[in-house]
Formats: structure tokens, C-alpha cells, sequence
């Protein structure tokens, strides 16, 4: 805050992104101006959006505070050859995702202007809250449809938000307790939904040559048992993940978040298949 100026920095850019990185305040909570610029284009002279004379100190501090600064390119304007200088870590920033979503800000027009994928991840039975927290954001930066939790009073907890950073507001998410899992788990199957589990026994599909189906509902173990005996023998499939090295278990959050990421991987190829066919 050395070169700070109460005159000359008296714009939106400062006060809601600069001056957060200053006093080292998180990403989350940073808002650049082109979300102000997206909600109302009207300049104001009292606050400007930004202080094009101050830019390049307003992009000193972070790279990545150059997103939501840098000015679109003109269309005229040859592109110019990227060096390795000019790569910076590219940071989305949620609260800006939330004003550029729509003039109408509200939870609800984003979920009905999103489409999701058919994947629906059950989590009733593991238990530690960072764990639940690390496949809430999973699955909602990996579009999946439905997460399902044993009990919804987590998004509560500071050790469930303190992980999930927000996507708990944007991932649709249902409770369903431990010992009411093997009647969801039918009442998808007659839905149409294959259920899928993942766990290692002698019949399981190799995760990368299984193709999943569209609809499917992925029941994830617990954090060291495993799934249970009763829930096993519900499963359509069961997914191992191949491991080389020494230890043989992977975390539940890690391995589950492998196995929606492989999903969606192969939902997208298919998508793109079907366009260049078409």
C-alpha cells in the first residue's frame, strides 16, 4: 500500500479487487470491475470502474490479478506471439462467475440455465467432513447432477465450508441416511440409472476401460471399510482404479473425484463424437 493514492485509487477495480489482495483477503471474496461492468455499464465520475493510469500497479502485486483487467482484444488487432513470460496460473474467481451469470442473480436461474451431467454421486456413507466437503466441490466443478450427503445439516459446519469454498450453493445436494441407501439405490435402478460402486473385488471393471453409462449413480465406500456386503450385491458394476504403487487405498474424496473426472471425460468425447458425425 506503499504507492496507494485515496484520490487516484477511488475506483471499483481497486476497492473491490486491489486492495483485497493487499491486505491478502481470498479469491473468493475478490470482485473485478467487468462484473460491475456486466450488471450496469453506466459510469459513474464520482467511481470509475478502474484508473487506466494505474493498471500496471494494479497488476503488480498478483498475475493473476490481470484477469478481469485486461481489455478485450480488438479485432483488428494482429495477435501477438505468447512467450513464456506472458503465461500467468489463470484463478476464476466465483463471486465474479456470480454477477456475470445473469441480470438476475438468484441461486434458482442458474441451476435452470445449466445443464448437468446424468451423474449421481452417493456419499451417504462416508463420514469426515472435509471428505464430504473436497466431493461437493468435485462434483459441482464437474457438473454432476446430484450429490448425495447423510445429512444436509454439514453445509452448516465450518469444517465442511472451509473445504468446499461456496459450491455447496451451487451443487444440488439431497440427504439420505446410511440405512435408507439401499432403497434410493432401487428406487434409481427403476429410474433407469445403472449403479455403479466404487470398490476393488475380484469381478470389478477397470476404471479408463469401463464406459459409463449416461444415467448412472456412483455409491462411493466408507472412508476404510469399504462398501457394505448389502450394498454390494446392489451394484450393476463394480470400478477399481489401477494402483502401482505400494500403499493399495486411495482416500474416498480422491478416488471418487478420479472416477467423476473420468465420467465426465468420456460424456464430453461422446458429445464431440456425435458432433463430427453430425
Amino acid at each position: 500500500m506503499s504507492r496507494f493514492d485515496p484520490v487516484q485509487d477511488f475506483n471499483i477495480e481497486f476497492i473491490f479487487r486491489q486492495m483485497m489482495t493487499e491486505f491478502q483477503v481470498i479469491d473468493n471474496e475478490k470482485i473485478g470491475s467487468k462484473a460491475f461492468v456486466r450488471v450496469n455499464p453506466q459510469i459513474v465520475e464520482r467511481c470509475p470502474f478502474q484508473n487506466p493510469a494505474r493498471k500496471l500497479i494494479y497488476t503488480a502485486a498478483d498475475p493473476t490479478e490481470l484477469i478481469g483487467v485486461v481489455e478485450e482484444q480488438d479485432e483488428n488487432v494482429p495477435e501477438t506471439v505468447q512467450t513464456a513470460e506472458d503465461v500467468y496460473q489463470k484463478k476464476i474467481m466465483p463471486w465474479e462467475m456470480m454477477l456475470e451469470t445473469d441480470m438476475d442473480l438468484t441461486k434458482n436461474l442458474v441451476k435452470k440455465n445449466r445443464r448437468r451431467n446424468d451423474l449421481i454421486v452417493v456419499a451417504s456413507l462416508v463420514d469426515r467432513l472435509p471428505n464430504l466437503a473436497g466431493l461437493c466441490r468435485t462434483c459441482e466443478i464437474f457438473n454432476a447432477s446430484q450429490l448425495v450427503v447423510p445429512t444436509l445439516k454439514i453445509k452448516e459446519d465450518i469444517g465442511f465450508t472451509s473445504v468446499s469454498v461456496s459450491s455447496e450453493r451451487w451443487m444440488p445436494m439431497i440427504e439420505v441416511a446410511e440405512n435408507d441407501v439401499a432403497t434410493f439405490l432401487q428406487a434409481k435402478r427403476e429410474e433407469g440409472y445403472t449403479i455403479c460402486g466404487l470398490e476393488q473385488t475380484t469381478t470389478s471393471a477397470t476404471l479408463g476401460d469401463y464406459a459409463f453409462p449416461e444415467k448412472c449413480v456412483l455409491l462411493l465406500g466408507k472412508e476404510r471399510q469399504g462398501v457394505p456386503a448389502n450394498l454390494l450385491q446392489m451394484l450393476d458394476v463394480t470400478i477399481e482404479i489401477p494402483q502401482y504403487g505400494i500403499t493399495r487405498s486411495l482416500n474416498v474424496h480422491v478416488s471418487g473425484a478420479i472416477c467423476i473426472y473420468e465420467y465426465t471425460k468420456q460424456m464430453q468425447w461422446r458429445q464431440q463424437a456425435t458432433v463430427n458425425q453430425s
